[in-house]
């Protein structure tokens, strides 16, 4: 009974290693920031638009399709938005979706719509903090 134990023991850390190495737990997606930047603002019939570059990279091996969103606290603080977090949207306001294929980087064109506060002023000129939701 010894040997069993002693056996099974080392057999099933092995397997739990395999398990965990090919259970790739690194899969992500992300904003390459330095290839990321943002280019422009405007308001126009009560809606502000926020123009960025975009750079995502998929680590998954399968194609991922994702939306995007921006926090932009100090946008609302001047008062140019009505609200922190703005998606990122097609003229007619339905979301944009992107299509990453799999263990790619690739760059896009992003519009983030929000609602206008008043204030036709900018808070700063740098990206903002982009927030990414996997919609498969």
């Amino acid at each position: 009974m010894k040997k069993v134990c002693a056996m099974i023991i080392p057999l099933m850390g092995i397997l739990i290693l395999i398990l965990l190495v090919s259970w790739n737990i690194n899969d992500k997606i992300y904003v390459d920031k330095e290839k990321s930047y943002y280019s422009d603002f405007k308001v126009e019939d009560e809606k502000v638009f926020i123009e960025c570059c975009i750079t995502l990279v998929n680590t998954f091996d399968v194609e991922k399709t994702i939306n995007l969103s921006a926090n932009l606290p100090d946008d609302v603080t001047i008062g140019l938005l009505k609200n922190e977090e703005i998606t990122a949207s097609y003229a007619d306001g339905s979301k944009m979706e992107f299509v990453l294929p799999p263990d790619s980087s690739e760059s896009f064109d992003v519009v983030f719509v929000g609602e206008y506060s008043g204030k036709n002023q900018k808070s700063d000129r740098g990206l903002p903090e982009i927030n990414i939701r996997i919609v498969e």
